[in-house]
């Protein structure tokens, strides 16, 4: 099985930015539980606009120090929001 078409299997939602927080990839899951039926709808914009306004600073004021310093985080607990503007805990 090819990497990608296991990263779009994977149960959990997974997604890649880069140092800017730009959305580089979303897999299906995670597309599915945020509403979104295309990459293309997210790849490109800020991931600040799946934050809620608590979410955000928790993710600038801890996550993103963290991600420049280490280079990734794993296994971390936000909610997110829907393309309908609700939110889910993920």
């Amino acid at each position: 099985m090819e990497t990608k078409q296991r990263w779009n299997q994977a149960v959990c939602g997974i997604l890649t930015l880069n140092s800017k927080s730009e959305i580089l990839s979303l897999n299906q899951s995670l597309l599915a539980l945020l509403g979104y039926e295309k990459e293309e709808e997210l790849r490109g914009r800020e991931f600040e606009l799946l934050l809620g306004t608590s979410a955000q600073f928790y993710y600038y004021s801890i996550l993103y120090p963290k991600i420049q310093m280490e280079g990734l985080c794993q296994e971390i607990y936000l909610s997110l929001r829907k393309k309908d503007g609700q939110t889910v805990p993920v």
